[in-house]
């Protein structure tokens, strides 16, 4: 007997399975298919939506939205409007439901057609209607305008904490940024190329989570294109810091190793003189300056290496010397004319100035440099300066009425006066060595001398002439005795010494 219910049972459970059919939940989906993704405003459009099962259904009804200010609906398969449609089934039992809507495009952009609410009759294994649901489907479709532009271009994006990587660019729509934990929400700013375009929407910028976040900027053209602009911000963990943070602690360091001071006045070195003109017999080589290498102008033999300093105050960049032994900077006292360069210096010990110099100080634009001037007023335009110019050092003299520099080897060293001194032609060497006006007076003196001797030789013939010639006679007679007088003494002289030899 248990046996032929248990058989009965059985035969029972397969008729209504054969008869009503079973349905797996699970199986059914639904689709959307158009007639064309990107339409232009005034063209018809159509919407297929299909409901299906992997089992026959009884009934099936759902609901279709879309965008009211883009598309039109005119008819179908579907009741209602204004962005949302109703369908149920009228067909009867089946495995699939095709649905057939139909719209106007009417103006510019995009709409999304989503399939919402999906719900379906089945009869269950006990032979019992059952209802169940299942997700929808969505799809997008544009609308453009061809007499409009198509530019869908962004001119500009940026992020108000944060920065993109790489930099912006028109043709680039993916990016990158970072910020620090404490952020949650980023605020986008982005401008678009075209007057007739419009940024649509900004996505995801909100409640951001640790790690990576993907923001996303719509931009619509005037004919409706649309393109999307991606970045994806990464949210730090707590402690850890930006590229931006990294990168400017890293400035801030380099900044303060390139400070430097003088005269109580903070600079900084320059890392890049490319728009620094460069002086004649000067180039651009490296130096290194507390451990960071820095471009220098250098001469062509070496002797004046010069840095590039910069104020807070100005972007002026001014030469100076720099000593590595002291650490410390001098502003580069210098005259440019033409292509000449003159550098000044403090006259050396050995340097011997004339007696008719005396030490001064003469300006040169912003600089105050050692010099000598002349007590003599007619010179009073001329200031004697030691420069280095041209690779050599030397002495120049400097005509401040026609703003000229000349050389002047004239002012010799003291040991080449000393030198010239010693010379057997000392007394020429000597007198090259005097001033104009020492020179004016020794010629006058050697004129005066020249001179008294003249008249005590015109005196003497004078004299001759008024005493006459025997005057004259007497006066020789008298040198004669002296003369006998002399001769007598030496024959005296001559007899003793033979005496003694004897």
């Amino acid at each position: 007997m248990k046996k032929i219910i248990s058989l009965i049972t059985a035969l029972a459970v397969i008729f209504s399975v054969v008869l009503f059919g079973t349905v797996n939940a699970s199986a059914a989906s639904s689709s959307l298919k158009f007639s064309a993704n990107s339409v232009e405003v005034g063209s018809k459009v159509t919407v297929t939506a299909v409901l299906q099962n992997s089992a026959e259904m009884i009934d099936a009804q759902c609901r279709i939205t879309y965008n009211e200010s883009v598309l039109k609906y005119e008819s179908g398969s579907a009741d209602g409007g204004a962005g949302v449609l109703t369908y149920v089934s009228k067909e009867g039992n089946a495995t699939k439901y095709t649905i057939t809507l139909t719209f106007t495009a009417f103006a510019v952009g995009q709409s999304q057609i989503q399939i919402k609410d999906c719900k379906y009759t089945y009869f269950g294994p006990e032979g019992l209607a059952k209802e169940e649901s299942f997700g929808g489907q969505t799809a997008t479709i544009t609308v453009k305008d061809k007499a409009l532009s198509n530019n869908a271009n962004l001119k500009s994006l940026s992020l108000n904490v944060g920065s993109l990587s790489p930099k912006f660019s028109q043709s680039r729509t993916s990016y990158t940024a970072k910020v620090t934990n404490d952020v949650t929400k980023v605020n986008v700013t982005a401008k678009v190329g075209d007057g007739g375009a419009k940024v649509i929407s900004v996505e995801g910028n909100n409640n951001l989570k640790e790690g990576e976040n993907n923001i996303v900027v719509t931009v619509q053209a005037a004919d409706g294109t649309q393109k999307k602009y991606t970045i994806v911000v990464t949210r730090l963990k707590e402690g850890e810091k930006t590229d931006e943070q990294l990168q400017q602690e890293a400035e801030e360091e380099l900044k303060s190793k390139l400070e430097a001071t003088v005269n109580d006045t903070t600079y900084s070195v320059a890392t890049d003189i490319s728009a620094v003109p460069m002086f004649k017999g000067f180039t651009v080589s490296a130096a290194e300056y507390n451990g960071i290498e820095v471009p220098v102008a250098t001469d062509e033999k070496g002797i004046y290496t010069l840095y590039y300093l910069k104020s807070a105050e100005s972007d002026l960049l001014t030469p100076y010397t720099y000593d590595k032994e002291n650490g410390t900077f001098k502003i580069l006292s210098y005259l440019s004319l033409g292509d000449n360069l003159y550098i000044f210096e403090t006259f050396p010990s050995e340097y011997k100035p004339y007696d008719d110099l005396y030490p001064s100080n003469q300006t040169f634009g912003d600089f105050s440099v050692e010099c000598f001037l002349s007590n003599d007023e007619k010179l009073s335009d001329f200031s004697y300066v030691y420069c280095y110019s041209g690779g050599e050092y030397s002495v120049y003299r400097y005509d401040k009425k026609e703003g000229t520099m000349q050389r002047y080897p004239e002012f010799l060293k003291t040991t080449e006066v000393l030198e010239n001194t010693e010379n057997k032609d000392g007394f020429f060497a000597r007198f090259k060595t005097l001033s104009t006006n020492g020179k004016v007076i020794l010629v006058c003196l050697a004129v005066a001398v020249l001179g008294a001797i003249a008249l005590i030789v015109l005196l003497i013939i004078f004299l001759i002439k008024k005493f006459g010639k025997n005057n004259a006679e007497i006066i020789f007679d008298d040198y004669a005795n002296d003369f006998d007088v002399i001769e007598e003494t030496e024959e005296e002289t001559a007899e003793e010494t033979e005496e003694t030899q004897e």
